[in-house]
């Protein structure tokens, strides 16, 4: 019993950096996303265009900044969940990581 512990306690000191590097790199997505929101509606307030176009462009730009820190956080973690997509989508991410 004094192995195992040993053992995860082990392990999760190794594994902690790679923890923190992707809580990093998330947060350094989320205030992108923000930046880029506010850029967004600042451009699209200069070019007059209707509220609503403004709002649809601001929820997706921070949609995909937050999805493209999600997939570099992950990749940075070491995680394996992107190789249960289909092979397409994996070779696209992968190459979007590279």
């Amino acid at each position: 019993m004094q192995d195992v512990l040993e053992k995860f306690l082990t392990a999760s000191v190794l594994f902690m950096p790679r923890v923190l590097g992707s809580l990093a790199i998330l947060a350094a997505f989320w205030i992108a996303s923000i930046v880029l929101q506010a850029l967004v509606v600042k451009i699209g307030t200069a070019r007059r265009f209707h509220a609503e176009v403004v709002t649809i462009l601001r929820q997706l730009v921070k949609g995909a900044a937050l999805a493209f820190g999600v997939v570099t956080a992950l990749g940075t973690s070491g995680s394996t969940c992107l190789r249960s997509l289909p092979a397409s989508a994996s070779q696209v991410s992968c190459s979007a990581l590279r």
